[in-house]
């Protein structure tokens, strides 16, 4: 079955100061290539070929657009929001543009050192309205504590995990599976802020955590950024070397 895979990179990247005062976070380069260009390759080389990329205007959606027509196959495309009012809005924007019935939702600013195949494969087989990435190492930034059946790696709890006596504590890591239709449905507009926090309790009991503890790094703040541009070698590492093959 094919998936498709929507990347978020509406945000305005506040938390990284003046860096992006000229060019979105997911273009800041690492040794010369732009971030989003391993992004990308990484899920096409994975398979994942129909792709939608959020930007927005105020996030200088123009600069990815040249990325895009001038380095990636068409399946690839920017879908611009004229102002980025929330994670949901993002998200509900670049999923209702998507092909096929299952689609990755992840963030433009993240690095996992990841068998994507097999997430895949775990939540077409489990027929999940949502599959989450998570892991239950400690060192890691905090994007939203869950509460899983270690057993079964069925979801208890997602955000307020403490409300939920039973199950395996455990920290989301911004790479999502949705069922598109069920992610559509559940989506309120006007009152969901957070795809985690409100939309994804609203998919319980049909949500699956994939824990993988390995490599994972977050940078969007300066210490992030400033920790990954140390060790840029692992974006390659765990991403691949990106050749641009722009076909029509």
């Amino acid at each position: 079955m094919t998936v498709s895979a929507v990347i978020i990179a509406s945000g305005r990247a506040t938390r990284l100061g003046d860096i992006c005062n000229h060019r979105p976070k997911c273009l800041i380069p690492f040794d010369g290539v732009p971030f989003l260009r391993f992004l990308v390759f990484w899920l096409l080389n994975n398979g994942v070929t129909d792709i939608v990329v959020t930007g927005s205007t105020t996030s200088h959606a123009e600069l990815i657009e040249k990325e895009i027509n001038d380095n990636f196959p068409s399946s690839v495309r920017l879908v611009t929001e004229e102002y980025p009012r929330n994670t949901t809005w993002s998200a509900f924007v670049g999923v209702s543009e998507v092909k096929s019935e299952h689609t990755l939702l992840l963030t433009a600013d993240n690095v996992w050192n990841l068998n994507l195949l097999h997430f895949i494969d775990m939540h077409l087989k489990r027929g999940a309205d949502c599959s989450v990435l998570a892991t239950t190492k400690r060192n890691v930034p905090n994007f939203g504590r869950v509460k899983l059946d270690i057993r079964s790696s069925r979801i208890v709890s997602m955000w307020d995990p403490e409300s939920v006596s039973s199950g395996t504590s455990a920290s989301t890591v911004g790479f999502y599976a949705l069922r598109k239709q069920s992610f559509l449905e559940a989506v309120d507009l006007e009152s969901d802020l957070y795809v985690e926090r409100e939309l994804m309790q609203k998919l319980l009991p049909n949500v699956w955590g994939v824990v993988n503890n390995k490599f994972f790094t977050d940078f969007g703040t300066p210490e992030g950024l400033r920790q990954l541009s140390e060790q840029s070698s692992m974006i390659t590492r765990y991403f691949g070397k990106p050749i641009s093959r722009r076909s029509s």
